[in-house]
């Protein structure tokens, strides 16, 4: 099954990389974060048409993936079905509106 939360075929860090690039970031790792976060959120979501001609992943290479070993406060740290199956997971009612 192919999907936004397949591991196999996903790099986000290359993703990323590619991202800042086409976006006028600099390319250490520590810009790009600063970077990345200083943008407004219109532009990210604009550029992810960038991704339209990889193949399995199309414009949606973007999935939760564990920052643990990239943040003394991770928002995700660990991998997110581990997570689920620990119960580590904001519990909160998700409401279902029919329209």
């Amino acid at each position: 099954m192919i999907s936004s939360y397949t591991t196999w075929d996903k790099r986000p860090s290359l993703y990323a990389r590619k991202l800042a690039q086409h976006l006028g970031c600099d390319q250490t790792s520590s810009s790009i974060l600063s970077c990345l976060r200083s943008l407004p959120a219109t532009d990210l979501a604009s550029e992810t048409q960038l991704f339209l001609h990889l193949p399995f992943t199309g414009p949606n290479v973007w999935m939760p993936h564990p920052d643990g070993h990239y943040s003394e406060d991770p928002v995700i740290p660990e991998d997110p079905e581990v997570m689920i199956s620990k119960g580590n997971y904001a519990k909160v009612r998700i409401a279902h509106i029919s329209l």
